[in-house]
């Protein structure tokens, strides 16, 4: 959305193959295994390199399962998002309720 709200970040940044700058995080969709989905980003990166072989020659992908966060950082950063999200709400609904007075 922002390389669209801004051409020149598109120009500069998304348009250039030759930068590696992006990293990419994700889930699997129930039931495919790491496996299969290395398997599918492998051709999807042969792909790649056969259409811009100049600058996609030797890059590949990587997949790990144990990526990300613990499970206990996980959950302490739930908590503080619902308190953040609850102190939110609490706020909108007072300036809701000045409003109508």
């Amino acid at each position: 959305m922002y390389a669209q709200a801004n051409p020149a970040f598109s120009e500069r940044r998304l348009d250039l193959r030759q930068i590696s700058w992006l990293g990419v995080l994700g889930r699997l969709k129930p039931g495919t295994t790491l496996p299969q989905a290395l398997a599918d980003l492998t051709t999807i990166s042969r792909r790649l390199e056969d259409a811009y072989p100049d600058v996609d020659k030797g890059w590949g992908v990587a997949l790990s399962g144990e990526l990300g966060p613990q499970p206990q950082t996980r959950a302490q950063a739930r908590a503080r998002t619902g308190v953040l999200s609850a102190i939110a709400g609490l706020v909108l609904l007072l300036a809701g309720l000045g409003i109508d007075s």
